[in-house]
């Protein structure tokens, strides 16, 4: 417990139109006693003394209401927040380089228990963190109660109370080592440490949770799947079934919720696996099998029905077979073509079929072969480092933008960096040249102008630019689309999207949709928060007709 009876520390962020004029009116209250500007990562810190906590909680409130006052943070004690905001974030451990190229085990190591602990201390504890505010999945990550206890994960691994960081997680996150391995993380983006020093390591605070409760499983036969179960225990079992079409993030989504609501819930998939894009276009070392395996296991325990090897073609059958609801999550497939001459070569390998190939199991040697990959974004990147381990002499990546434009996630573009790739930025592919395979890629040199729709600056060809690069095999990982085609009855957009409304709800009543079939390809907690919209929809409906 927490004194701030008497005195505390406010630290507020400031917006640009804040004048001086605003901060007299702060000197000049009765509590304030001691006014500091720019400690990081804060503009400013005022010491005030109150009687009591409620003549300290009015000027926190009254400073909330003053125009530019941002991210107001209330703390006990200024050393306190001093040795937190300039400490430096803990660096998981990586496997050694040389290891690499020769195997796909997962290159990051995780967190040990000390290291977790110590990285969680760093948290401020925000009385409204604003790191939640970028959570896809509303995750309780470090708010507390009034009595200052412990109520998000982190502030629970700071007190090495795992189990109930545990549980807290798996209330709101059906995957939480699979998304500790693979989120993009917008959390730690809104971190207030991360404003002029380094953010809290919340996704792999995430990750070291389950990562720890997996390996208790295994030490002393505690399952964890009991964790998941008790979430459903007095649900009341309700007669309605929702039939869902793929399993990727989305669909597993939809299907957590909805089995935790009391609905019957099966999940088609034409794949002999679950998973979608999280098993087949991932890589082991970004993300193991066994790892995301498990978690689907966890899931499955609820009460969840599954059929893979089964494709789903026509929406009539499912209502046709009792189903009230259905959810259309089948991801975006389809690789994008580049449009340029040669591109039909039997040398052509797209990247999301590449990587397909090799999750799903399916033999592919590159060993002493250039190989060039096109894109700058995750699968790109997964293409790069998927081929290095293949055995490939040389592996090269042609951008047409500069690294800096590059969608793809910093740290796996500098560990390809780091294990060999060579890149070759604000470069695009024009033409293959060879007789059956492709031999040669013409690429030629841009220039960035203005920002285009993407709000990234649109690159433009340079004249007489042009210039060759060696290749054995040529790998396309520019995009994927979604395979609508089966879908002749349901609205779609410009984009060959599903059209949704704001419960994910598309233009045929009872169908609903989310993930890459609606966003386009987007990541895995896009796709996640896409399901927990379009599972509080179909919620909603089904009690309406009911």
């Amino acid at each position: 417990m927490i004194d701030l009876t008497s005195s505390a520390y406010i630290f507020v962020n400031l917006s640009p139109e804040v004048g001086d004029e605003s901060l007299e009116d702060i000197r000049n209250s009765k509590l304030v006693r001691e006014i500091s500007l720019i400690l990081e990562p804060f503009d400013l810190v005022i010491k005030v003394e109150g009687e009591n906590r409620k003549e300290i909680d009015a000027f926190v409130s009254s400073l909330k209401e003053m125009q530019g006052f941002e991210e107001i943070l209330l703390s006990p004690t200024l050393k306190t927040l001093k040795k937190k905001a300039g400490t430096k974030r803990i660096i998981m451990k990586e496997s050694p380089l040389e290891e690499r190229l020769t195997s796909f085990d997962e290159v990051l190591r995780g967190y040990t228990k000390e290291d977790a602990i110590e990285e969680a201390k760093r948290c401020l504890r925000c009385k409204k963190p604003s790191c939640e505010k970028g959570c896809f999945l509303d995750l309780p990550i470090s708010s507390y109660l009034e009595d200052y206890d412990a109520r998000g994960f982190v502030g629970l691994i700071a007190e090495e109370r795992f189990e109930e960081a545990y549980r807290l997680i798996t209330t709101k996150c059906a995957l939480p080592a699979t998304l500790g391995r693979i989120c993009n993380h917008p959390c730690e983006d809104n971190c207030l440490l991360g404003k002029k020093g380094e953010p809290l390591a919340i996704c792999s605070l995430k990750r070291f949770v389950a990562d720890y409760m997996y390996e208790q499983e295994e030490l002393i036969k505690l399952n964890t799947r009991d964790f998941y179960t008790e979430l459903i225990q007095g649900v009341e079992k309700r007669v309605q079934r929702v039939a869902i079409i793929g399993s990727g993030p989305a669909g597993l989504e939809v299907a957590y919720r909805l089995v935790r609501l009391g609905y019957r819930v099966t999940i088609f998939d034409e794949m002999p696996v679950l998973g979608g894009m999280l098993y087949w276009a991932i890589p082991d070392y970004r993300l193991p099998k066994a790892v995301l395996q498990k978690e689907i296991n966890n899931l499955l325990s609820l009460g969840i029905d599954a059929k893979t090897n089964t494709r789903i073609e026509n929406i009539d059958d499912l209502f046709a077979q009792g189903y009230d609801a259905v959810f259309i999550g089948v991801g975006a497939p389809i690789p994008r073509k580049l449009g340029i001459p040669g591109e039909d070569l039997e040398g052509v390998y797209p990247g999301e079929l590449f990587l397909k190939d090799v999750n799903l199991g399916k033999k592919v040697d590159f060993s002493g072969n250039k190989i060039v990959v096109i894109g700058g974004g995750n699968t790109a990147i997964d293409s790069v480092r998927t081929a290095l381990r293949l055995g490939a002499k040389r592996v090269s990546l042609v951008y047409r933008r500069s690294r800096r434009e590059m969608p793809g996630f910093i740290h796996e573009i500098i560990e390809a960096e780091r294990e060999g790739a060579l890149f070759y930025f604000l470069a695009s592919a024009v033409r293959l040249h060879g007789a059956n395979t492709p031999e040669m890629v013409e690429c030629i040199r841009t220039k960035l102008a203005e920002t285009d729709e993407s709000g990234r600056r649109r690159p433009i060809l340079i004249e007489h630019s042009e210039f060759l690069l060696e290749t054995d095999v040529f790998v396309p990982a520019i995009g994927r689309t979604p395979d609508t085609g089966w879908l002749s009855d349901i609205k779609l957009t410009k984009w060959g999207t599903i059209a949704v409304d704001e419960n994910g709800a598309t233009s045929r009543i009872g169908v609903f949709a989310g993930g890459d079939v609606v966003n386009g390809a987007s990541t895995s907690g896009e796709a996640m928060a896409s399901g927990k919209i379009a599972a509080q929809g179909i919620h909603a409906y089904l009690q309406q007709k009911s």
